[in-house]
C-alpha cells in the first residue's frame, strides 16, 4: 500500500492561485441562476434562488480569502469569522451580510414552515448584489487571514 503524499496548506494555496489562476467555475453564475429562478412563481424556485444567491457570495468570498492566504476549510462560519476578525470595517460588513445570507439560506433549505419566501428572496438577491459590489471594492490585501 502506497501512502498518499501530504500537501501543506502553502502547496494547496499555490496550486489554487498560481497553477489554477482562473477559477474552473465562475461562481457569479449562481447569482444569474438565482435571478432566473426568482422569475418563477413556485416556492421551490424561490427557495432555490435564496440558496444559489448565498452560495454565489460564499464562494466569491472564499476565493478572495484564499487569494490573501486563508486556507479554505469549507466551514462557512470560519470564512465569515475571517472577515469579521479584520480591523477593516468593510471586511466586518461583508461578514455581517454573509452571515445573514447564510441564515436565510438555511431557512430556505431546511425550514418547511418558513414564511414570506418571495419577500425574503428579494432581500437575499439585493444582499448578494450589495455583497459583490462591496467585495470588489475591498483593498486587494484583504481579508487578512
Amino acid at each position: 500500500m502506497v501512502a498518499e503524499p501530504v500537501r501543506s496548506a502553502q502547496v494547496d494555496l499555490y496550486v489554487r492561485t498560481c497553477i489554477m489562476a482562473t477559477p474552473v467555475f465562475d461562481w457569479s453564475e449562481y447569482l444569474k441562476l438565482a435571478k432566473q429562478l426568482a422569475a418563477n412563481p413556485d416556492e421551490a424556485s424561490r427557495r432555490s434562488s435564496i440558496s444559489r444567491a448565498y452560495y454565489c457570495v460564499y464562494h466569491k468570498a472564499s476565493e478572495r480569502a484564499v487569494s490573501t492566504g486563508y486556507v479554505d476549510q469549507q466551514k462557512h462560519w470560519k470564512l465569515w469569522d475571517v472577515y469579521d476578525r479584520n480591523t477593516d470595517r468593510a471586511c466586518r460588513k461583508l461578514s455581517s451580510i454573509g452571515s445573514r445570507m447564510q441564515k436565510e439560506r438555511v431557512a430556505a433549505d431546511y425550514d418547511s414552515a418558513a414564511t414570506r419566501i418571495a419577500e425574503r428572496m428579494n432581500v437575499q438577491l439585493d444582499r448578494a448584489s450589495d455583497f459583490l459590489t462591496r467585495l470588489s471594492a475591498l483593498a486587494p490585501r484583504l481579508p487578512i487571514p
